[in-house]
């Protein structure tokens, strides 16, 4: 699916210039806001999408809710009647 790049112990490869090379090393804070502030763009869609799935379950749940909830409660208002 990408570019496949050969590896070689005796050379370094040239890599193209927009390659990530994902080394396995814990990322310092200063590289993370690095990295955030390079894929803005992308963590803002990200966020965005999240929120908006969020709130759009929520709305489906309160619909749900509205049309399907449960009779027993009502019933029991009416009529006076005790659980025991």
């Amino acid at each position: 699916m990408g570019i496949s790049i050969p590896m070689t112990h005796s050379q370094p490869v040239a890599l193209p210039a927009r390659t990530v090379l994902i080394d396995g090393s814990p990322q310092t804070g200063r590289g993370y806001w690095l990295d955030l502030c390079a894929f803005r763009e992308m963590a803002r869609v990200l966020v965005r999408r999240d929120l908006v799935v969020g709130f759009r379950q929520t709305t489906y749940f309160a619909l749900a809710w509205l049309l399907f909830k449960p009779p027993h409660g009502q019933d029991l208002v009416r009529t006076g009647r005790n659980l025991r």
